[in-house]
């Protein structure tokens, strides 16, 4: 059963269809949000739309790989934006957060 719930929440995309996910997000005691930190602004958009409801996260994991993004020195600027903006959505998503 657990499972099959898992399977429908990974097949819906956050984006563009909140509305239909966030109310089975918020049915659970216990969400794991996994993300991975990039260069690119859509890094954020999920818990940028999380931010807009009651749901709250209890555990999350962040990725960090590396690119080939020249130069280097704009990818490792843009990364740093979007790791800050991260840990401020976590803040308010997080029941716990931890540096």
């Amino acid at each position: 059963m657990v499972r099959k719930q898992i399977m429908q929440l990974h097949q819906l995309n956050i984006l563009g269809q909140s509305q239909t996910l966030i109310p089975e997000l918020e049915r659970y005691k216990s969400i794991i949000w996994i993300g991975a930190l990039s260069f690119e602004e859509r890094c954020v958009a999920s818990l940028q739309e999380l931010v807009k409801t009651n749901v709250k996260i209890g555990k999350g994991i962040l990725l960090e790989y590396d690119t080939m993004v020249f130069p280097k020195k704009d990818e490792v600027q843009k990364k740093e934006v979007n790791r800050k903006i991260l840990l401020g959505l976590a803040k308010e998503l997080f029941i716990n957060v931890l540096y």
